[in-house]
């Protein structure tokens, strides 16, 4: 099993469209001790979510480069908060001139919170506890 699919079980990501780049840094932000892991999302796509036109060659969708930066909060690793960013690959159809970023089911659309967080958040909104308390143990507002 290679260092990636170690990384990926840790931080228990299915998804194989990910691949991570580098090993997991250590950082502060706003007084919080972070890791930092980064990665790419990639894949060939079967169709344009604009068009329909199904991606048979070259003709139809390119890769088109990267948006980078998507900051996705996951689950904390050993009681460590963790950062995952996400450099989506873009895709550029030839039929309709539209551009698309490459999707994943570790987070939904335009969104930044996985969701694993999501669900650790319902699970503890079970519990009786105040809101502001399990917002500042997920680091999320």
């Amino acid at each position: 099993m290679s260092t990636n699919n170690y990384i990926l079980n840790l931080l228990n990501i299915k998804d194989k469209n990910i691949n991570i780049i580098t090993k997991s840094k250590e950082k502060m932000i706003k007084n919080k001790n972070y890791k930092i892991v980064e990665g790419i999302l990639t894949y060939n796509p079967c169709h344009c979510p604009h068009c329909g036109i199904i991606n048979h060659s070259t003709d139809d969708i390119i890769k088109w480069g990267f948006r980078k930066n998507c900051i996705v909060k996951i689950p904390k690793q050993g009681n460590c908060l963790t950062r995952l960013i996400l450099h989506k690959q873009r895709f550029y159809c030839k039929h309709c001139n539209n551009t698309f970023i490459a999707e994943t089911n570790l987070v939904d659309k335009n969104k930044n919170i996985s969701n694993n967080t999501n669900l650790q958040i319902r699970l503890e909104l079970m519990e009786k506890q105040s809101e502001k308390d399990i917002a500042k143990r997920m680091d999320v507002s």
